[in-house]
């Protein structure tokens, strides 16, 4: 079988159409290019985009072209791993146009002891640990509700390629971060039902995709802008789903005036000091046309920040030297010798300033209550 199959190893796209016989429509087959071209993939797709068909394909193809690979099928649910992507594994084993070798049986197929592909779920990420190979290949199907604590067990496997497949059906964890702050880590793919062959007219569709039917049936029952029709038709992660109490944007917003306050304060830093303070903050806004990021994301010396947005709190919230109050000596500051106790023998209360919220002193808990 290595002999025959040793020119596929860089190739998935011409193993799926030549030795198994299957056709990728376009979506599908950038997905397996970049599979065999890049360390981790993250592919977010809409349902019944098809991305689990090609996630089995890519484990034959994997352990098919590499003599001592292993790989490991998991997701948040035994049902998704064994009847979704291993049913498609199983199908497309016995109809391959060359024999693939080993055996296949459930969730499994071995080749040879350090030769094998396995599937499964768990609700321990101790489980995930063992799996060691030079060739090693991870895929995580439904990867948006894998735990968190899993995902990081697989990492540490150390493997030779990582496949996420998932909807964007999440607002945290792995497969969500690999699309927004851990880009830099994974390529992504997005696979939106209007790349199916259905709407794109490749192989003059393909039954049981998405059809025009099925989507205009969710405008009508969620509307475009609903997060579900955003997720599930358009596979994008949508500002605001059904658990979540902030949206994405309003957070965003956030981070951006907690930002702002941080340059403000280094301003205020370089005023009081003389010195010059480089913030490294990032551009945020785009044309607003503040501030001029230099080397690194740093800023030019006293560039304002885009974000950055003055809070002025209320007078009384102050320290009384910016109220206009005179700053008291520590003596004046304790108000009377001897503390409250002053005050039953006869000590005069400590004079306040008129505009603090009240003119006399409240009781201390126990004192007079």
């Amino acid at each position: 079988m290595d002999n025959v199959l040793d020119t596929y190893r860089d190739d998935p796209v011409r193993f799926v159409r030549e030795v198994l016989g299957d056709r990728p429509y376009a979506r599908q087959r950038e997905m397996l290019a970049l599979l065999a071209a890049k360390r981790r993939l993250s592919v977010v797709g809409a349902n019944g985009s098809g991305k689990d068909w090609a996630a089995a394909r890519a484990v034959l193809w994997w352990l098919a072209t590499r003599p001592r690979a292993v790989a490991v099928v998991t997701g948040p649910t035994q049902r998704q791993v064994e009847e979704i992507v291993w049913r498609e594994l199983r199908a497309a084993y016995k109809g391959a146009l060359v024999p693939l070798g080993g055996r296949v049986s459930g969730s499994h197929w071995n080749i040879a002891d350090d030769r094998f592909a396995i599937g499964f779920s768990t609700n321990k990420a101790d489980n995930l640990q063992g799996f060691h190979s030079p060739e090693l290949l991870v895929v995580v199907t439904e990867a948006h509700a894998m735990p968190q604590d899993q995902m990081e067990a697989l990492k540490r496997l150390n493997p030779t390629r990582v496949l996420l497949t998932g909807n964007a059906f999440s607002r945290s964890g792995e497969f969500f971060d690999s699309h927004h702050v851990k880009r830099d880590l994974y390529t992504t793919l997005v696979i939106s039902a209007f790349d199916t062959p259905n709407f794109t007219g490749e192989f003059g569709g393909v039954p049981g995709m998405p059809t025009e039917e099925d989507i205009a049936e969710r405008k009508l029952d969620w509307r475009e802008d609903h997060p579900l029709y955003q997720g599930s038709v358009l596979a994008r992660f949508p500002d605001m789903l059904d658990d979540s109490l902030l949206s994405r944007t309003a957070i965003e917003a956030a981070v951006a005036r907690w930002e702002g306050h941080t340059n403000i304060d280094a301003q205020d830093q370089q005023d009081e000091d003389g010195g010059a303070v480089l913030s490294p903050l990032p551009t945020r806004g785009e044309g607003e046309g503040e501030g001029t990021p230099v080397g690194g994301g740093a800023w030019q010396t006293g560039a304002p920040h885009p974000a950055a947005t003055p809070v002025h709190p209320h007078p009384n919230l102050l320290p009384s030297r910016e109220r206009g109050c005179p700053t008291p000596s520590p003596s004046k500051r304790r108000g009377y010798p001897g503390g409250r106790r002053g005050m039953a023998d006869g000590g005069a209360p400590p004079r306040r300033h008129p505009g603090s919220p009240s003119s006399q002193p409240s009781p201390l808990k126990g004192e007079g209550a």
